[in-house]
């Protein structure tokens, strides 16, 4: 028999924004969910420009205790003028752009910018390791890279080698070299008005390499409708509330519900240079009602800032991701304000597919129920999990790899390599 973990303390409002799972479940509408972000579900959008424009806003928090804020209206012209300074480099929709630097604001403004120009950005934090950055700059194809100065042995010598690689652009260099840019004279000398390029919803809008010898997960400008949905549902986050997901660049949960998401809600999200080295959760300024990270995230975190524990005690919905320790989950369920509530998606898919949700008393062991607006199902004949392609899911495939896109999504699913069960009462199991 399955354990049930029972939510103890008293209720807090405001009441779960999925209160009753069979209702909204069997009421749910795609439709409704792009009416509230003000695109069409099938005409052309833009995920950066709505994620400039939703009323969102990001703080950066430095490593040595610097503290930014960017809201929408400010977002919007600093990502204009990456996107400004894509078109006059001749960077067309479509076009690969390489990120590979810190956790630092230009990080947020060079994503949104990119994805705005309609071009595809491709995150992978602070790599530094010749090979594995040749290997990124190949198989996407990049004909930008954007980099630290620091990074510049890393990255130049492979410049004769790879011949889709077109501009160079040093962040923070006080010099650049005859085949460099530097940021400061291509990006912020650059207009900071831009409108977003529209594009079909299944356009490449990003590509996600959560490790280099994986394929490229290709996430459409369709992932706004999930991200917002899922954020909303799965994480019960609300329109100027403020969202922690403790994440890394290039980490799975970093650009769908760290940069993305909360945005899309018109949410608060914060953005750490060195998350597992910032000593003041228990002093945070700013009001957390949502957190969302791994496990892991939360034990390392802790150990070195016992105060989490009173940030967590003040938040209204605690969500990890998969893989989750189920002891661990358990201890929580009196530690804080809310019990630790778990997530599961594929790494390519991109945004929640199953949550325990906070409105449910929690099955341990389990990774929750499809949200409203997924399928799952079993592939017939064997337990592998599969997902109904669509507005529910960001990936429309590998990059620069059809045959492997075509074996893992026939006849509209997505068949995973996970393992499970799915319960009468829809809960789904995984099994190693």
């Amino acid at each position: 028999m399955n354990t049930i973990i029972r939510k103890g303390g008293p209720p807090r409002d405001p009441p779960p924004l999925l209160a009753d799972y069979a209702a909204q479940r069997a009421s749910f509408s795609w439709e409704a969910v792009a009416q509230g972000l003000g695109v069409p579900l099938a005409g052309p959008l833009n995920l950066g420009e709505l994620a400039c424009t939703r009323g969102g806003t990001l703080v950066w928090h430095g490593a040595h205790g610097e503290e930014e804020r960017y809201p929408a209206a400010e977002l919007a012209a600093r990502s204009g003028r990456f996107a400004n300074a894509l078109k006059s480099l001749g960077i067309a929709p479509g076009d690969r752009v390489a990120l590979l630097f810190r956790a630092i604001p230009q990080l947020a403004f060079a994503f949104l910018g990119a994805l705005r120009a309609g071009a595809v950005p491709c995150i992978m934090g602070r790599v530094r390791n010749a090979t594995a950055i040749k290997s990124l700059l190949e198989r996407t194809g990049a004909r930008v890279a954007v980099i630290e100065a620091d990074a510049r042995p890393f990255v130049g010598p492979l410049r004769g080698s790879l011949p889709e690689l077109k501009h160079l652009i040093l962040l923070q260099s006080p010099e650049a070299g005859p085949d460099e840019l530097r940021w400061e004279d291509v990006v912020d000398k650059a207009e900071l008005s831009f409108a977003g390029v529209p594009l079909a919803p299944d356009a490449p809008a990003y590509l996600q390499y959560s490790d280099l010898g994986l394929n490229g997960a290709v996430a459409g400008h369709r992932a706004a409708f999930a991200l917002a949905s899922s954020a909303s549902l799965a994480l019960d986050l609300r329109p100027g509330e403020g969202l922690v997901t403790l994440s890394v660049p290039g980490d799975t949960l970093f650009v769908p519900y760290l940069l993305l998401a909360p945005l899309l809600l018109g949410a608060t999200t914060f953005l750490f240079e060195d998350p597992a080295r910032f000593p003041f959760f228990g002093k945070f300024k700013d009001p957390v009602h949502v957190w969302y990270s791994p496990v892991r995230a939360i034990d390392v975190v802790i150990r070195n800032d016992p105060g989490l524990a009173a940030l967590l005690s003040s938040c209204r919905h605690i969500a990890v991701s998969h893989p989750y320790d189920a002891p661990f989950v358990a201890m929580t369920q009196l530690s804080w304000g809310s019990p630790l509530h778990p997530t599961w998606f594929p790494r390519e898919m991109g945004a929640i597919q199953c949550a325990e949700f906070r409105s449910s008393d929690l099955q341990l062991d389990s990774v929750g129920r499809p949200l409203p607006g997924v399928e799952l199902a079993l592939e017939p004949g064997t337990d592998l999990l599969m997902l109904r392609q669509g507005p529910s899911s960001p990936f429309t495939g590998y990059w620069g790899d059809t045959e492997l896109t075509g074996r893992r999504i026939r006849d509209g699913w997505f068949v995973s390599d996970q393992r499970g069960r799915i319960e009468r009462d829809g809960y789904a199991w995984l099994v190693s």
